[in-house]
């Protein structure tokens, strides 16, 4: 079934052994298991794993499918645990199939998603994961120019979208206070920032904290990731009227 305005297309399991088998005979008897999301025990449209080291995954675009490895190159570049795309028999990482999708397999970064209840148990973390996002955006620095980024202009994204939304439940004079507090974002400089930096997108094993899920990646203000960071660690443990 397509989906409204065709954002997505159900993916079904054979759709998946269809594109694992053109890795070659190593990969091609792992057994497909869906993706399920430990916080809210949705299953993923997009991705499924192979087997227990490989992530099969699908994009709706082409770009976006090779700007996600491109950054995971770079971070793995940096010592930075990445999940890097594996070379297909003919040499190549993105495997078009049917339909304007693009798939590309991946080896797994060895460890667990963070936890936003165990983050808050543990504030000292804080420090670690700051400095993993850190790390992030020094290696994608050499991807500051890399073709086909959206520039997301965030202080426009607020004034326009988020801030007229929020009016009716803030102070009277906090719109227009915080209005001018948020043009200095327009003097900041820009990075390629990761832009998803939930808790379950950081990886937490022996390498240390590593990054996956590069499908909202953006050029914006660096400041954006840490404080998503902490907003997605909130929102995850509190309850909307605490």
């Amino acid at each position: 079934p397509v989906l409204k305005e065709e954002n997505f297309k159900m993916l079904t399991r054979e759709k998946f052994r269809e594109a694992l088998i053109q890795w070659g005979a190593e990969y091609a008897a792992l057994p497909i298991v869906p993706v399920t999301y430990p916080d809210d025990g949705q299953t993923s449209e997009t991705a499924c794993y192979a087997g227990d080291d490989y992530l099969l995954k699908a994009y709706r675009d082409e770009g976006a499918c090779r700007l996600a490895i491109a950054l995971a190159d770079a971070l793995a570049g940096q010592g930075i645990p990445a999940a890097c795309a594996i070379a297909l028999p003919e040499g190549g990482r993105v495997l078009p199939m049917a339909g304007g999708l693009w798939m590309t397999l991946c080896r797994r970064i060895p460890g667990s998603p963070l936890r936003a209840s165990e983050l808050i148990r543990c504030p000292e973390e804080g420090k670690r994961i700051g400095a993993a996002l850190a790390g992030l955006h020094k290696a994608t620095a050499a991807l500051d120019d890399y073709p086909c980024v959206d520039d997301e202009p965030y202080a426009d994204h607020v004034l326009n979208w988020a801030l007229p939304r929020a009016g009716e439940v803030l102070p009277a004079a906090f719109p227009a206070d915080y209005a001018q507090q948020l043009e200095a974002l327009r003097t900041l400089p820009t990075a390629l920032i990761h832009r998803d930096p939930n808790p379950s997108n950081l990886i937490d094993g022996p390498a240390g904290v590593g990054f996956i899920d590069f499908d909202l990646s953006r050029r914006v203000v660096r400041i954006f990731d840490p404080c998503y960071t902490i907003t997605a660690v909130l929102s995850e443990v509190l309850e909307h009227d605490d």
